[in-house]
């Protein structure tokens, strides 16, 4: 996982070996002591897709989230018609 940062966002370019197969956007806001971060934009390639890979990085993202961040709140932005994001 390759990691790039713009003041409120973190930008993760997701590989398998060599290939780049996704990428999505971690925005995160603190505000005290809370800070709440939304996964944004979280693309797999199509041909990549079925494969677990997704799944598998949600779960680094969400231990980065956590353990790294530190953050109270963790979400997931998906739009309606997006009915595999939404499952």
């Amino acid at each position: 996982m390759h990691l790039a940062s713009r003041k409120e966002s973190i930008f993760i370019s997701l590989f398998l070996d060599d290939t780049i197969v996704g990428s999505c956007e971690l925005s995160c806001t603190s505000s005290g002591n809370k800070t709440v971060c939304t996964l944004m934009r979280f693309i797999i390639a199509e041909n990549f897709r079925g494969q677990g890979i997704g799944s598998a990085s949600l779960a680094k993202i969400t231990d980065y989230v956590q353990n790294t961040l530190h953050a109270n709140v963790f979400r997931l932005f998906v739009y309606a018609f997006n009915e595999n994001a939404v499952s």
